[in-house]
């Protein structure tokens, strides 16, 4: 009796759950993009003739190689996407829409440190809740913090 660590031999193929869960929504959800997939690869020099089918089923190590290598690049792709996500969570970059509402605002009615404590309020209510409108936020935190001057109110 071999005492063998492992409980699978190496011509078994482990796919983790996570790649298991990707690939049965893709299936579900977004079929036509394997479709495009397919297409693409058949318009870019995929051959399907029998010729070719044959060999490929020669080759099992090639293929065996293939597969591992479609489900790695899926994986990567899988748990790249899930770390910008949340990154993309915890970041602290200003949203373009607020950038654009702040380039508008008349600099001679409201200084720059209103400003950017504006910003900084919004950015930490969109941490907590990133289904606010980010335009609208950065507004009523403006207004809360903004204190006309006289000189600014006379024109």
């Amino acid at each position: 009796m071999i005492n063998n660590q492992y409980p699978f031999d190496e011509s078994q193929l482990i796919v983790s759950y996570d790649l298991l869960r990707l690939i049965d929504w893709l299936v579900k959800n977004d079929p036509e993009s394997i479709k495009k997939i397919v297409e693409t690869a058949q318009q870019n020099g995929y051959n399907t003739t029998t010729k070719h089918r044959h060999s490929v089923l020669n080759a099992t190590t090639d293929l065996r190689e293939s597969i591992t290598g479609f489900f790695l690049l899926l994986e990567e792709a899988f748990l790249e996407t899930a770390e910008l996500e949340e990154n993309d969570k915890h970041s602290t970059a200003t949203p373009a829409s607020i950038i654009t509402t702040i380039e508008a605002i008349d600099s001679s009615l409201c200084d720059k440190e209103t400003l950017l404590k504006s910003t900084e309020r919004t950015q930490r209510a969109l941490k907590q809740d990133d289904l606010q409108n980010p335009k609208e936020l950065f507004y009523r935190e403006l207004l809360k913090s903004w204190k006309p001057r006289k000189k600014s109110l006379s024109h």
